[in-house]
């Protein structure tokens, strides 16, 4: 979540995305960009690629999403 500075001057985090509009708003763009990440992942061609390519092809594609 993030931080509200109240009118008194004090400042108070939001709750998070259960009970900020925000948060919740912020939190399924997010989650939306990470779904279309899996899919990618998932539809990407594997044939002829080493795990370790698989793997980091995934970790950039998932960042890429997240970030």
């Amino acid at each position: 979540g993030h931080v509200w500075e109240r009118p008194d001057g004090v400042k108070a985090r939001c709750g998070g995305p259960a009970i900020c509009a925000v948060c919740a708003k912020e939190a399924g763009a997010r989650y939306g960009r990470l779904v279309a990440a899996m899919e990618q992942i998932r539809s990407a061609p594997i044939a002829g690629t080493s795990w370790r390519q698989r793997y980091e092809e995934c970790v950039k594609i998932a960042n890429v999403a997240l970030g």
